[in-house]
């Protein structure tokens, strides 16, 4: 039992895609909330890759709202999420090893499920989300014991891309700074979700959801009124609680975007050379000598993206963690393959449960971009 409540104490301090959100802080103009025909992630490649360096510090106020402490970095790591379309009938599709992704299940699960024809043959009827994310922690005196610790977290999602209904999620965890592993398969088509802490014995419960937590950014950033400021929700399935608890955990949550915001300092060096590679000559560079000698611009030396901004929080009493999401508002394109509504940062606010103040910022920087294997 305390194993379990341990685990339930870290779940928020682990988190990838979000498993609880606070107050959102901006919104926009209602937009009509529809899922885009073709995803901004398809391309001629059918596949795209996306890396993050990832940051965690201390939060200290900034006027009426928090922000990182650049002086204070509990943790660093990285965070790469991979999306494969599947090309041909998922049968026969080796695009990715399937079994080599969710070994425990591969055989008994997804096989068995194209050879009774339980999945659709068609070709481009569905993506694979591959994801993980590594976060080791820092000498810092405020992290105790974690000190050199890395959690690592592995996230593997099948959904069809028409409404990213989910097929099955997998993911697995290997917490250093708790000493907790476990692995939880959400299983949409059979309606149970399998978990797993180290070695105990497997917790098998029945799930009706059909919204996976895992694809949560996918589905935000897929919506056809992100560039013209949607406030929409979404329900969505956490098998990581549902595991926990033994009681399916599904939880409300909303999205509120605002348009026609600006990533500054991306890139100030000019060394990621995927931005002239997708980007070109689209997003304006602004000089240290430039914003050095601008008020406007002071600090923001580097690529000027403009993004439109979402902020996705539990519409629950528990609101738990908050998450600001800034998609690319230009296009990325090699040669005639384009893609749409690149993820370029995530931002997250944990908050300390005695005072309910942001207590560390989490902030995932785009660092390399690709849609070639």
């Amino acid at each position: 039992m305390k194993k379990i409540l341990a685990l339930a104490a870290v779940l928020i301090a682990v988190a990838v895609v979000l498993t609880g959100c606070g107050m959102p802080s901006c919104g926009g103009d209602t937009a009509t909330s529809a899922l885009m025909s073709d995803k901004p992630w398809d391309n001629l490649y059918n596949y795209e890759k996306s890396t993050y360096a990832v940051e965690r510090c201390g939060a200290k106020p900034d006027g009426n709202s928090w922000t990182a402490d650049g002086t204070d970095v509990r943790a660093e790591g990285t965070y790469t999420v991979e999306i494969y379309t599947v090309e041909g009938d998922i049968a026969t599709w080796n695009g990715a090893d399937m079994n080599a992704l969710v070994p425990a299940y591969f055989e008994e699960y997804i096989a068995r499920r194209i050879e009774n024809g339980e999945l659709s043959s068609a070709s481009g009827a569905y993506s694979l989300l591959v994801a993980e994310y590594t976060l080791t922690y820092t000498d810092n005196e405020a992290n105790g014991g974690y000190k050199g610790k890395t959690d690592t977290l592995k996230s593997v999602a099948l959904f069809r891309n028409i409404d990213m209904s989910p097929v099955f999620s997998y993911k697995t965890a290997d917490l250093g700074a708790s000493g907790i592993q476990y692995t939880a398969f959400a299983d949409y088509l059979g309606g149970t979700n399998r978990f797993t802490v180290g070695g105990s014995e497997e917790t098998v419960t029945e799930i009706e959801s059909n919204t996976d937590n895992e694809t949560l950014y996918l589905y935000a950033r897929a919506q056809t009124g992100l560039t013209e400021g949607l406030s929409t929700s979404v329900t969505v399935h956490n098998s990581v609680e549902t595991g926990v608890y033994n009681d399916e955990a599904v939880h409300t949550m909303g999205i509120s975007v605002t348009t026609g915001a600006t990533l500054y300092g991306v890139d100030a060096e000019k060394s990621l050379s995927f931005i002239p590679e997708y980007v070109g000559d689209d997003v304006p560079f602004i000089t240290a000598e430039e914003a050095e000698a601008s008020e406007d611009t002071d600090d923001k030396a580097g690529y000027a993206f403009p993004v439109n901004q979402a902020v996705i929080y539990r519409s629950d009493t528990d609101m738990g963690t908050s998450a600001t999401l800034l998609f690319s508002d230009t296009d990325f394109g090699l040669l005639d393959a384009k893609t749409s509504n690149v993820l370029m940062q995530i931002t997250t606010h944990e908050n300390d449960p005695e005072t309910a103040e942001p207590s560390t910022i989490t902030i995932a920087n785009i660092s390399d971009y690709t849609i070639r294997q």
